[in-house]
């Protein structure tokens, strides 16, 4: 099974190979990752940041 382009999500395993055009989490389930130390507290909050920086932007983009 290979990675589809286009707006049709689907989920893919770790033996999937090719690229990744997006990948969409939701904020508690990488808490989680933080938290079950799935990465380290300061990968957690580079991630934070740069996810408050593009919804700011996206918001920014969407007001009239």
């Amino acid at each position: 099974m290979s990675p589809r382009m286009g707006n049709d999500p689907q989920t893919i395993s770790s033996a999937e190979s090719g690229w990744v055009a997006r990948v969409t989490a939701s904020r508690d389930a990488m808490r989680r990752a933080g938290s079950d130390a799935l990465m380290s507290a300061r990968a957690y909050e580079e991630m934070v940041e740069e996810q408050l920086v593009e919804d700011e932007a996206e918001a920014s983009r969407s007001y009239p």
